[in-house]
């Protein structure tokens, strides 16, 4: 072989040797790293997630996944106004989003970060946006559109048994915003509103349950909502319902929207079935602290 062929072979050889190492140490896609960044936040290790979000970002600009990413990092580290302007950032980039549904995601955190840090009429704000963006959805099939002073006449009346009896609402996206709504507005003294939130979510989930026992146990036939409770209890799926959803707070602070706004029969009705109920933790004891002695729940901002 000629020096100039040796040459040449080591030549080629060389740049074949860069081509394969830069295809091997090529980064990984956006969504893998976006991934990888997710566990290692649930995990703790905030700094390098954040690192992964931001090649995540070099790789994919403007990801709101990533984006979104960071902004839970940084609430995590209590950075809040970076955490912020992530979050902001997400939402304003929501169209992209590979889940839709992830929208949610983003204005509960945003949501969560506003209360925090007492910022309550920010926080209401990305409540009621939350609820709007769910009844903006299409409807589904079993959805039913029934007008909230008409459950509130029913529960007066006749009770929250007869309530379930009459309608069954499909949870959305909005019924954790209602629940959070309700507790909110009880504390700023708004009761009629809180009311009308806090009855929606409570239907909307007693719906979850009562259909899924309905769906285990083909027999069973609704009476009572301390009935349907009772029996999700049996299945381990709508345990772990009861055990993540806000059901019972709602319970506690539509009774104190009721008892407030001079409706105390209804208010005791609730009150009275929390203790009766194996999840409901603290919200028993404070439950029995109002039927000794019903009082209106503490403002949240104390009148002048």
């Amino acid at each position: 072989m000629t020096q100039f062929a040796r040459k040449l072979t080591v030549t080629l050889f060389v740049g074949l040797s860069v081509i394969v190492s830069a295809v091997a140490q090529s980064p990984d896609p956006a969504w893998l790293q976006i991934r990888r960044a997710d566990k290692l936040a649930a995990d703790g290790d905030y700094g390098i997630a954040i690192q992964l979000y931001r090649e995540a970002l070099t790789l994919d600009p403007g990801s709101p996944e990533a984006i979104f990413g960071l902004a839970r990092a940084f609430k995590s580290i209590s950075d809040y106004p970076i955490a912020e302007e992530y979050l902001l950032e997400a939402l304003a980039a929501a169209e992209d989003l590979m889940v839709p549904a992830v929208r949610y995601e983003i204005n509960y955190e945003l949501a969560g970060l506003y209360k925090v840090q007492r910022r309550f009429a920010d926080y209401e704000r990305v409540l009621f946006q939350t609820v709007d963006l769910a009844a903006g959805e299409p409807a589904t099939p079993r959805s039913v559109d029934v007008p909230a002073d008409t459950l509130q006449t029913v529960l007066i009346n006749d009770g929250l048994d007869r309530v379930l009896v009459l309608y069954r609402l499909q949870e959305d996206g909005g019924t954790r915003a209602r629940g959070e709504l309700a507790e909110l507005l009880v504390g700023l003294g708004r009761y009629d509103e809180a009311a009308e939130q806090g009855l929606v979510a409570i239907t909307q989930q007693l719906s979850t349950v009562i259909e899924a026992v309905i769906e285990r146990d083909p027999g069973y036939e609704y009476q009572t909502v301390l009935g349907a409770l009772t029996h999700a209890e049996i299945y381990p799926e709508t345990r772990a319902y009861l055990a993540d959803t806000s059901l019972y707070e709602n319970l506690y602070f539509l009774a104190g929207a009721l008892y407030a706004r001079g409706n105390p029969e209804s208010a005791v009705s609730l009150w009275r079935l929390l203790p009766a109920l194996p999840r409901a933790g603290d919200l028993s004891n404070r439950a029995r602290i109002q039927l000794a002695d019903p009082q209106p729940e503490p403002l949240l901002v104390p009148p002048r």
